[in-house]
């Protein structure tokens, strides 16, 4: 899942409705570095993220049409 592209719900089973919340509301992200400066989001906590699946594209970078859906690989 692209933090920058997923929607609340489907970063909600992830982080939890608050923290998903708080994610949509600093968006876009460049880079692993800015999802740091969100409350709660600390390198364990991103590193977490990261091991499940998350991702943090580039303004540009292709996207698929599978990671626009948020469906499984």
């Amino acid at each position: 899942m692209d933090l920058n592209t997923a929607s609340v719900q489907s970063m909600a089973k992830l982080v939890g409705l608050a923290s998903a919340y708080d994610l949509y509301l600093w968006r876009p992200y460049l880079s692993w570095e800015e999802v740091e400066h969100v409350a709660g989001f600390d390198r364990k906590r991103i590193s977490a993220l990261r091991a499940a699946g998350a991702q943090v594209k580039l303004p540009g970078d292709p996207r698929t049409r599978r990671d626009q859906l948020n469906l499984p690989r």
